[in-house]
């Protein structure tokens, strides 16, 4: 495992934080179990993220790769320019709101694209319903499970410069959802600048342009 990639520099430029992942925010009591041990064990401060996981801040280089080994999660891209762990409400697993399975289309896109380097930090997020609880409209590519399939969404951001995300195409199923992620993906990997989020290349070359790149007919 390459350390830099997953280690985050703390404010003392010293210690270092790692990100367990945990796509979609659920976890097992044995994950549980481990992030207490590991927490406790190296005084590492806990804090629970915005994208559903858990921060452990406070080791030292000379301690992190033990600390690591005994908390034998795979680790987070939780900085740098890469595919981030993908957000997820309930969805029709146990939301009574809910319209789509948004857990298990969440699960396969993590499975797929996380830890992907790209130009800039890539952001997903599924909600199971219009409610978005997973906050899908200012994330890079955001989808919401509606009555009778999927809204994707594409460009949003909620970072120094806030954007709300442009509606790339409403879709049936999964599978057409997740061969329009790929395309987006792959459409944002091969054109953008160095450093450059997507919102930013959108509103470069425009909603527009996108759609006739990525979508099936163009349009």
């Amino acid at each position: 495992m390459q350390m830099q990639k997953y280690a985050i520099v703390q404010k003392d430029m010293e210690s270092l934080a790692i990100v367990p992942n945990t796509p979609t925010g659920l976890v097992s009591p044995d994950v549980l179990r481990k992030v207490a041990d590991v927490a406790e064990k190296y005084r590492a401060l806990v804090k629970l993220t915005n994208a559903q996981r858990f921060a452990l801040v406070g080791f030292s280089q000379d301690t992190l790769k033990e600390a690591v080994s005994e908390l034998g999660i795979p680790l987070a891209t939780a900085a740098g320019s890469f595919v981030r762990s993908v957000k997820a409400c309930p969805g029709t697993a146990t939301c009574r709101l809910g319209k789509q399975d948004s857990l298990s289309l969440a699960m396969e896109l993590d499975k797929r694209y996380h830890g992907r380097e790209l130009p800039s930090k890539f952001k997903i997020a599924v909600s199971g319903c219009p409610n978005s609880c997973a906050e899908s409209a200012v994330v890079d590519l955001g989808i919401i499970g509606v009555k009778d399939g999927f809204r994707v969404l594409v460009g949003g951001s909620a970072g120094a410069r806030p954007r709300i995300a442009d509606e790339l195409a409403k879709v049936k199923t999964q599978e057409e959802v997740l061969e329009l992620a790929d395309r987006v993906i792959n459409y944002y990997a091969e054109n953008a600048r160095r450093g450059e989020r997507l919102a930013r290349l959108i509103e470069r070359v425009g909603i527009e342009e996108l759609k006739r790149q990525v979508l099936p007919n163009g349009h």
